[in-house]
């Protein structure tokens, strides 16, 4: 694993209305299992908060992104990691943000070298330090593909 590779940088999609609509849409079937209704309720929890927001990558892949505070309590069930860690790290004397990542996006990650085990930082993930402290359980829902960070949209360089 290199955590020393830069990222590209990432510019705000203006219109990430219809991808909010299609992400409610996909969030509505009802499932009976207890996990489906954490997932749901996490989604719309993140809709009705206005915390989300969606970045385009170079190559133009959408990547949705969730600002959650450490001071505020998040309850999101982990296949890997400590909600405990969810908070801002000092490494070698800088500050590095706590990452959440959802399983696919994790798993996407991993394949490209990204990160390996929970506690690995990654330098200048689309312009800040991070420290993975989290994988969320699998979903099958868009909560798969999500980042949870306390970082919100005005806040990356």
């Amino acid at each position: 694993m290199n955590s020393n590779v830069p990222q590209e940088q990432m510019r705000t999609n203006d219109n990430s209305n219809g991808m909010e609509s299609n992400l409610k849409e996909s969030m509505d079937v009802k499932d009976s299992t207890e996990e489906a209704q954490d997932s749901n309720s996490l989604f719309n929890h993140i809709l009705q908060e206005d915390k989300i927001y969606i970045k385009i990558n170079s190559e133009g892949m959408q990547k949705l992104f969730y600002y959650s505070p450490v001071n505020e309590p998040i309850n999101v069930p982990l296949s890997e990691g400590s909600i405990e860690e969810y908070q801002i790290h000092s490494i070698g004397g800088q500050k590095y943000y706590p990452l959440i990542v959802g399983y696919e996006e994790a798993k996407i990650m991993r394949q490209e070298g990204l990160f390996s085990n929970i506690g690995d930082p990654i330098k200048n993930f689309f312009g800040k330090n991070v420290v993975i402290v989290g994988v969320m359980q699998r979903t099958n829902k868009a909560t798969d593909m999500i980042y949870l960070i306390p970082l919100n949209e005005g806040e990356w360089n």
